[in-house]
């Protein structure tokens, strides 16, 4: 008998995880204030609060604001707009605690100063991060450079060295080991030192393992910096040719693991960046041109990039190789997050301060479409054809191609607008394989190259 209860539990529990596959979930977290903070209470009006997966630990990471009420006097915890706190959750529980606050007073409401613990305990001022963070597995710690503290202001003296300090010279590292921020000094400043050419708003880091750096882009996706994790050093690679095909103003951005490449979204807008080659590809749109909402996540366990469609129910799902979008949809009106991926429980994480979803994509029980299924692939002219050393490509949208010889072996991948020009270079007279993607439409015609 208890072998029979037993085995019903089981059924019972597999059913039960199965139906909580390929749907948003709400966790229904439980945030914990810290202990040892007297009137701690939630500043939540911050909605750049960034996500992200602390790798190996089976942890996602986002910033948050703790102050204290007024029974406390000054000087006290009370970061106003910007975030000065650090939360953790692990998806498969239901809490979140705070674990680390940054030791200043002041934001948005009041003038910036140092709290007494800042000299025992020396962290950032508070500030928007965006896009701004970087987790470093290897080193079990996060980085963090700029961000927005502008609408406060210092209050002189040490307070206004100690601020400036941060905007010009300063690059925070957290070691979760001893739970201490250390300031390590140079940032991007060294190279653009005003603020008009590099915005200290919405700029993006992110961790390159296989470099052993981090990688740094402003919003405009035109201005890029690489830091050493060895040397501790900031090296500006920009260049005229680098530059991200769209705007990263409000862009979010997720790693993808297998191929080392950064991944930014932007609406319907969506690239990756190669550091190794130090070049961006730009992905099929998701669905049109009024595709809303900027969150994306990497899944490593399925090989698949997750992106949530703000506003409605349906979510994205590309394969890289397929190189196209599908959609699953749900239940649930996807509000504008950030997304995160957790590989131990194989949930993705949505967050927006307090607001959170979880979801679990299993491609073996979704029920995807192709949302342009039924719609004309617009015709794609390409001559002369036959042609002896270049063709033209007329395409009225943005479209990625794709040259294959007989043999299937890709010998030209390029991307464009209007009329492109394909150039064979010194490739051999023959058939060839012109294969042109736009959003998850495929159109493929025949060139035949004679010289």
């Amino acid at each position: 008998m208890k072998n029979v209860f037993f085995a019903v539990v089981l059924l019972l529990s597999s059913e039960a995880a199965f139906g909580q596959d390929n749907t948003w979930i709400n966790p229904n977290l439980r945030f914990v204030l810290p202990s040892g903070v007297p009137g701690a209470q939630w500043q939540t009006g911050d909605g750049y609060c960034t996500a992200l997966g602390r790798v190996g630990h089976g942890t996602v990471l986002w910033r948050t604001g703790v102050g204290q009420n007024s029974s406390v006097a000054h000087p006290k915890l009370d970061p106003g707009f910007y975030s000065n706190a650090l939360l953790q959750w692990t998806p498969s529980a239901d809490t979140a605690r705070v674990i680390d606050i940054f030791n200043w007073d002041g934001g948005s409401y009041s003038e910036f100063s140092p709290l007494p613990a800042f000299y025992t305990d020396t962290t950032p001022v508070p500030r928007h991060t965006y896009d701004g963070l970087a987790y470093v597995e290897e080193q079990d710690a996060l980085y963090l450079m700029l961000g927005a503290y502008g609408r406060g202001a210092p209050a002189g003296g040490e307070a206004l060295r100690l601020y400036s300090l941060d905007d010009t010279a300063s690059t925070w590292k957290f070691t979760f080991s001893d739970g201490n921020w250390r300031r390590i000094r140079g940032n991007i400043r060294r190279f653009w030192s005003s603020v008009y050419t590099v915005s200290n708003y919405e700029s993006h880091l992110r961790h390159w393992p296989a470099g052993r750096k981090l990688l740094f882009v402003n919003d405009g996706g035109n201005y890029h910096a690489e830091f050493d994790l060895q040397t501790e050093t900031w090296t500006n690679i920009s260049s005229s040719a680098l530059r991200a095909p769209f705007s990263l103003y409000n862009a979010r951005s997720a790693w993808d693991s297998k191929r080392a490449l950064w991944i930014f979204r932007n609406g319907k807008d969506v690239c990756t960046y190669d550091p190794s080659a130090r070049t961006y590809a730009r992905l099929p749109d998701i669905r049109s041109d009024t595709a809303l909402g900027r969150g994306i996540a990497y899944d490593s366990r399925h090989d698949a990039y997750i992106a949530p469609i703000q506003a409605t129910t349906a979510t994205a799902v590309f394969s890289p190789g397929s190189a196209a979008w599908t959609e699953i949809s749900g239940s649930v009106t996807l509000p504008d997050a950030w997304a995160a991926y957790d590989s131990l429980s194989d949930w993705v994480c949505y967050v927006n301060q307090q607001n959170v979803l979880k979801f679990r994509y299993n491609p073996a029980t979704a029920r995807e479409v192709n949302p342009y299924a039924g719609l004309a692939f617009p015709s794609l002219e390409a001559s002369p054809n036959p042609f002896c050393s270049s063709v033209r490509i007329r395409a009225p949208f943005t479209v990625s191609l794709k040259v294959f010889n007989t043999a299937g072996k890709i010998v030209a991948s390029f991307e464009g607008k209007g009329e492109i020009v394909w150039n064979a270079g010194r490739l051999p007279s023959g058939l060839y394989l012109l294969k042109a993607v736009s959003g998850g439409r495929v159109y493929t015609t025949r060139l035949l190259l004679s010289r």
